[in-house]
This record gives C-alpha cells, structure tokens and sequence, in this order.
C-alpha cells in the first residue's frame, strides 16, 4: 500500500511531495538509524539495532503490514508506468510510524511510536504518518468480533 501527500507551497519554500508506503526486510538498517538520530536529538533513550530488530521481529506485530515509512520524493525524477505505478528512484527515508496493538483490562487501543530525522521535522512527515496510521487502525477496527469472553482482532 503506497501513500501519497503534497504540501501546499508557501511563497520561498521548495516543492516538495511524499510517499508512504509499507516496511521491507530491507529497511531495518534506515529505521534503526532513524530511530537513533533521533533519540539522540531528543535526549532518550537509544535503541539498539539488535533490539530494534528483534522488536519488529514480533510474530504479532506483523510489521509488513503496520510498520510505514514516509520518503521525500521528487516526482519529477519519477516516471508513471503502466496501471499507475511508480518507474523511478525512490527518495530518502526520513521517518517511520509503527501501529501496534495493546490490550488493557477494559479495551483494546492502538499504539503509534516512530521517528523523524531531526533535520526533516516541522515538514509535515510526522503529521502524515500519524494520518496513515489512523486510517490503517480505522480498516482494522470494524474486524473486531465481540465474543462473550472479549474483543477476538482480525489482522488480515
């Protein structure tokens, strides 16, 4: 699933467009140095990258399907091929949201933790992650059953 999001240009700012789309095997490297920049800009903890690993690891997290990324491309070093898909470079990945699943005692909620690169922020990613978060938990939602004995999630 691939997001896409343009901000409205200010006089003096430089056009920029977004894509969000869904984690790979090979992105662990990018979030874990992600994920470290910018715990380091904001004075908490750091996460090592055989944690960070492990924690998307998780049976449960199923991380192909809740963990997205924003990049920063230019579509016009894009090319639209055939049925609308993207022919191209992709740009840098410069934040992540991972939606995942908490139980307490009363309900079920939907937790969102992720990153930017401290030099990409105030730009939008944030906000647009946390967009296409909700709308992820919002699909998600109604596969609730209720049972007798709780709440039984679909994660299809």
């Amino acid at each position: 699933m691939i997001y896409f999001f343009k901000r409205h240009i200010l006089p003096g700012e430089v056009k920029t467009s977004v894509r969000i789309r869904n984690y790979r095997q090979g992105d662990i490297l990018t979030l874990v140095q992600i994920q470290q920049l910018a715990a380091q800009f904001d004075n908490i903890e750091v996460i090592s990258a055989a944690d960070f690993e492990q924690w998307l690891a998780q049976p449960e997290l199923e991380a192909e399907s809740n963990v997205f990324l924003i990049t920063d491309d230019d579509d016009e070093l894009n090319s639209w091929g055939q049925g609308d898909t993207l022919d191209g470079l992709e740009g840098e990945v410069v934040g992540y949201t991972v939606l995942q699943l908490r139980r307490s005692q009363r309900a079920y909620h939907f937790l969102c933790e992720g990153a930017v690169l401290p030099q990409r922020r105030r730009q939008g990613a944030g906000q647009a992650l946390l967009i296409c978060a909700l709308n992820h938990a919002r699909m998600r939602a109604p596969t609730c059953l209720l049972l007798s004995s709780g709440c039984l999630f679909s994660f299809s």
